[in-house]
Protein backbone atom coordinates (compact mmCIF):
# COMPACT_ATOMS: atom_id res chain seq x y z
CA UNK A 1 0.00 0.00 0.00
CA UNK A 2 1.39 3.41 -1.27
CA UNK A 3 0.03 6.29 1.48
CA UNK A 4 0.33 9.82 0.06
CA UNK A 5 0.91 12.66 3.02
CA UNK A 6 -0.21 15.91 1.46
CA UNK A 7 2.22 19.29 1.99
CA UNK A 8 -0.40 21.94 0.48
CA UNK A 9 2.46 24.40 0.55
CA UNK A 10 3.27 22.79 -2.42
CA UNK A 11 -0.35 24.08 -4.19
CA UNK A 12 -0.57 27.30 -5.08
CA UNK A 13 -4.69 26.42 -5.38
CA UNK A 14 -7.26 24.21 -4.39
CA UNK A 15 -7.76 23.00 -8.18
CA UNK A 16 -3.46 22.55 -8.12
CA UNK A 17 -4.22 20.38 -5.07
CA UNK A 18 -7.01 18.38 -6.61
CA UNK A 19 -5.18 17.71 -9.73
CA UNK A 20 -2.21 16.61 -8.00
CA UNK A 21 -4.02 14.27 -5.67
CA UNK A 22 -5.58 12.59 -7.97
CA UNK A 23 -2.95 11.97 -10.31
CA UNK A 24 -1.16 10.38 -7.69
CA UNK A 25 -4.18 8.73 -6.82
CA UNK A 26 -4.36 7.67 -10.34
CA UNK A 27 -0.76 6.83 -10.50
CA UNK A 28 -1.30 4.20 -7.85
CA UNK A 29 -1.63 5.81 -4.41
CA UNK A 30 -3.93 4.02 -2.45
CA UNK A 31 -5.07 5.90 0.44
CA UNK A 32 -4.14 10.02 0.85
CA UNK A 33 -4.06 11.74 4.38
CA UNK A 34 -4.98 15.45 3.62
CA UNK A 35 -2.45 16.88 6.08
CA UNK A 36 -3.10 20.99 5.92
CA UNK A 37 -1.46 22.87 8.92
CA UNK A 38 -3.37 25.94 8.41
CA UNK A 39 -2.42 26.62 4.76
CA UNK A 40 -5.57 26.35 3.59
CA UNK A 41 -9.18 27.18 4.87
CA UNK A 42 -10.49 24.10 5.99
CA UNK A 43 -13.42 23.93 4.41
CA UNK A 44 -11.13 24.07 1.10
CA UNK A 45 -9.79 20.92 2.20
CA UNK A 46 -12.89 19.51 2.85
CA UNK A 47 -14.67 20.40 -0.18
CA UNK A 48 -11.10 18.46 -2.14
CA UNK A 49 -11.84 15.36 0.47
CA UNK A 50 -15.22 15.39 -0.60
CA UNK A 51 -14.64 15.42 -4.72
CA UNK A 52 -11.40 13.21 -4.08
CA UNK A 53 -14.25 10.50 -2.95
CA UNK A 54 -16.79 10.80 -5.32
CA UNK A 55 -14.26 9.93 -7.89
CA UNK A 56 -12.05 7.69 -5.78
CA UNK A 57 -14.54 5.89 -3.27
CA UNK A 58 -12.69 2.85 -3.22
CA UNK A 59 -9.56 4.59 -1.77
CA UNK A 60 -9.06 5.98 1.85
CA UNK A 61 -9.15 9.96 1.56
CA UNK A 62 -7.84 10.69 5.17
CA UNK A 63 -8.27 14.05 7.24
CA UNK A 64 -5.87 14.89 9.36
CA UNK A 65 -5.92 16.22 12.42
CA UNK A 66 -10.04 16.29 12.81
CA UNK A 67 -12.27 17.97 14.91
CA UNK A 68 -14.98 17.22 16.10
CA UNK A 69 -17.60 18.40 13.32
CA UNK A 70 -14.81 16.66 10.80
CA UNK A 71 -14.44 13.43 13.14
CA UNK A 72 -18.79 12.90 12.20
CA UNK A 73 -18.98 14.21 8.96
CA UNK A 74 -15.99 12.42 7.52
CA UNK A 75 -15.08 8.18 7.46
CA UNK A 76 -11.61 8.50 7.09
CA UNK A 77 -9.63 10.23 10.14
CA UNK A 78 -5.48 10.80 10.86
CA UNK A 79 -4.77 11.62 13.82
CA UNK A 80 -0.96 13.17 15.18
CA UNK A 81 1.29 11.34 17.69
CA UNK A 82 -0.09 13.48 20.12
CA UNK A 83 -3.78 12.76 20.04
CA UNK A 84 -3.55 8.76 20.20
CA UNK A 85 -5.86 8.97 23.02
CA UNK A 86 -8.20 10.35 20.99
CA UNK A 87 -7.38 8.58 18.41
CA UNK A 88 -8.48 5.47 20.70
CA UNK A 89 -11.58 7.34 21.84
CA UNK A 90 -12.61 7.92 18.00
CA UNK A 91 -12.56 4.52 16.90
CA UNK A 92 -14.68 3.45 19.81
CA UNK A 93 -17.24 5.71 19.08
CA UNK A 94 -17.43 5.38 15.21
CA UNK A 95 -16.65 1.88 14.50
CA UNK A 96 -17.67 1.49 11.24
CA UNK A 97 -14.93 4.69 10.46
CA UNK A 98 -11.14 3.94 9.47
CA UNK A 99 -8.92 5.66 11.70
CA UNK A 100 -5.25 6.19 11.44
CA UNK A 101 -2.54 7.72 13.86
CA UNK A 102 1.06 8.58 13.37
CA UNK A 103 3.83 7.08 16.22
CA UNK A 104 7.20 7.23 16.51
CA UNK A 105 7.65 4.15 18.51
CA UNK A 106 6.74 0.72 17.79
CA UNK A 107 4.89 -0.13 21.60
CA UNK A 108 2.77 2.94 20.78
CA UNK A 109 2.09 1.35 17.17
CA UNK A 110 1.19 -2.37 18.90
CA UNK A 111 -0.70 -0.19 21.85
CA UNK A 112 -2.49 1.26 18.79
CA UNK A 113 -3.88 -1.87 16.68
CA UNK A 114 -4.61 -3.70 19.73
CA UNK A 115 -7.07 -0.51 20.94
CA UNK A 116 -8.55 -1.29 16.95
CA UNK A 117 -6.52 1.58 15.40
CA UNK A 118 -7.29 0.70 11.77
CA UNK A 119 -3.13 2.23 10.44
CA UNK A 120 -0.41 3.05 12.68
CA UNK A 121 2.70 4.76 11.38
CA UNK A 122 5.89 4.64 12.64
CA UNK A 123 8.37 7.40 11.65
CA UNK A 124 10.92 8.15 11.18
CA UNK A 125 12.51 5.25 9.10
CA UNK A 126 14.58 7.61 7.46
CA UNK A 127 15.66 11.00 7.96
CA UNK A 128 12.57 12.82 6.52
CA UNK A 129 12.95 14.72 3.24
CA UNK A 130 10.65 17.60 4.25
CA UNK A 131 11.95 18.14 7.85
CA UNK A 132 15.79 18.12 7.23
CA UNK A 133 16.25 19.81 11.00
CA UNK A 134 14.48 16.59 12.33
CA UNK A 135 16.97 15.74 15.23
CA UNK A 136 14.75 12.28 15.78
CA UNK A 137 16.46 9.12 15.97
CA UNK A 138 15.13 7.04 13.15
CA UNK A 139 13.31 4.25 14.02
CA UNK A 140 13.61 -0.06 13.07
CA UNK A 141 10.70 -0.51 9.69
CA UNK A 142 8.33 -3.36 10.66
CA UNK A 143 6.79 -5.83 8.84
CA UNK A 144 3.04 -5.59 10.03
CA UNK A 145 -0.27 -5.69 8.02
CA UNK A 146 -1.58 -2.30 10.17
CA UNK A 147 2.23 -0.51 10.35
CA UNK A 148 2.68 2.10 7.58
CA UNK A 149 6.26 3.34 7.32
CA UNK A 150 6.80 7.09 6.79
CA UNK A 151 10.30 8.76 6.79
CA UNK A 152 12.58 10.17 4.60
CA UNK A 153 11.38 7.43 1.76
CA UNK A 154 11.92 7.97 -1.74
CA UNK A 155 11.77 6.06 -4.72
CA UNK A 156 15.34 4.28 -4.14
CA UNK A 157 14.47 3.90 -0.05
CA UNK A 158 10.80 2.34 -1.31
CA UNK A 159 12.74 0.07 -3.87
CA UNK A 160 14.70 -1.35 -1.33
CA UNK A 161 11.84 -1.24 1.86
CA UNK A 162 9.59 -3.31 -1.14
CA UNK A 163 12.08 -5.43 -2.17
CA UNK A 164 12.37 -6.29 1.36
CA UNK A 165 9.24 -7.34 1.93
CA UNK A 166 7.59 -4.27 3.86
CA UNK A 167 4.58 -3.57 2.00
CA UNK A 168 3.04 -0.33 3.18
CA UNK A 169 4.81 2.53 2.61
CA UNK A 170 4.06 6.35 3.28
CA UNK A 171 5.81 9.68 2.12
CA UNK A 172 5.39 13.18 1.16
CA UNK A 173 8.41 14.42 -0.53
CA UNK A 174 7.82 10.98 -2.61
CA UNK A 175 4.73 12.44 -3.92
CA UNK A 176 6.22 16.15 -5.42
CA UNK A 177 8.07 17.11 -8.16
CA UNK A 178 8.52 16.41 -11.38
CA UNK A 179 9.06 12.49 -11.57
CA UNK A 180 6.38 12.24 -8.60
CA UNK A 181 3.86 10.12 -11.07
CA UNK A 182 6.18 8.02 -12.67
CA UNK A 183 7.91 7.07 -9.10
CA UNK A 184 4.48 6.07 -7.63
CA UNK A 185 3.53 4.20 -10.65
CA UNK A 186 6.80 2.28 -10.73
CA UNK A 187 6.66 1.66 -6.18
CA UNK A 188 2.67 0.57 -7.19
CA UNK A 189 3.26 -2.08 -9.41
CA UNK A 190 6.59 -3.18 -7.44
CA UNK A 191 4.26 -3.74 -4.16
CA UNK A 192 1.65 -5.94 -6.39
CA UNK A 193 4.67 -7.90 -8.22
CA UNK A 194 6.27 -8.41 -4.96
CA UNK A 195 2.44 -9.19 -3.15
CA UNK A 196 2.11 -11.77 -6.42
CA UNK A 197 5.18 -13.62 -5.92
CA UNK A 198 4.47 -14.36 -2.02
CA UNK A 199 1.23 -16.03 -2.47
Amino acid sequence: MLWMITDFSAYKSKLAAYSSISSMLEAGADMVTLRNKDIFPKEKVHSIARALYAIFHDKGVFIHDPDEGEEREFDFLHYPSSRLSDAISAKKLYKNKKIAVSLHDIEECLFALRAKVDYAFLSPVYKPISKPDDTRSCVKPVKLDSIVLLGGIDREKGEELIKNGYKNIAGISLFLGGSAKDDVRYLAELIKENSFYEK
